[in-house]
C-alpha cells in the first residue's frame, strides 16, 4: 500500500516533469530547425549536435588545458563546475579521445 501511495503522491509531479523536459526539447529542436545557423558555422551541424556544442569548447578547453582566467572582458571558464571536464579528463587517461 505504501508503495502505492507514494506512486499517487510523486505521479503528477513527475509527469509534469517529463511533459515540461520533452517540451523544452521540442521547441529547441523546433527552433534549429526555423533559424538555421549561418553556413560554416560549428552550430551548422543538424539539430542534435547543436543541443552539445554550445558549451562543450570552454569544457574540452577546461579538460585539456585547465582553467584559465585574463580580465581582458572576454570570454572565460571559469564559470563552469569542474566535474564534466573531470570525467573527460578520465576518460582520456584511459585512451578515450575528447
Amino acid at each position: 500500500m505504501r508503495g502505492y501511495r507514494s506512486l499517487r503522491t510523486w505521479g503528477f509531479p513527475a509527469a509534469m516533469w517529463l511533459l515540461s523536459r520533452l517540451t523544452i526539447l521540442a521547441a529547441i529542436l523546433l527552433l534549429v530547425r526555423l533559424f538555421p545557423a549561418p553556413a560554416g558555422s560549428s552550430a551548422a551541424l543538424g539539430s542534435w549536435r547543436s543541443l552539445i556544442g554550445w558549451d562543450s569548447g570552454h569544457y574540452l578547453s577546461i579538460a585539456t588545458t585547465g582553467y584559465h582566467y585574463v580580465n581582458d572582458g572576454q570570454g572565460y571558464n571559469v564559470a563552469f563546475f569542474p566535474g564534466f571536464p573531470l570525467l573527460i579528463r578520465a576518460a582520456m587517461s584511459v585512451g578515450i579521445p575528447p
